[in-house]
């Protein structure tokens, strides 16, 4: 007997699926990425205030001190 090539490549196909979707260690991953995600997103958020705090306090007055001197 022979077998047609294509709904043998189509089972494989299917059962790669099952496997995939059965997998559960895949969405664990995806959970612990969209978590860093946001932690990256906190702290580039808080660096990105903390600097323009620092430039209109600190960096913006010597500047302007500085500018006077020659």
């Amino acid at each position: 007997m022979s077998h047609d090539p294509a709904s043998t490549k189509s089972c494989r196909l299917r059962e790669t699926f099952k496997a995939f979707w059965a997998d559960e260690q895949g969405s664990t991953v995806i959970g612990y990425s969209l978590i860093a995600g946001i932690i990256v997103l906190a702290i580039v958020g808080t660096v990105g205030a903390i600097g323009e705090s620092l430039k209109t306090d600190y960096y913006e007055p010597v500047s302007a001190g500085l500018s006077g001197i020659e």
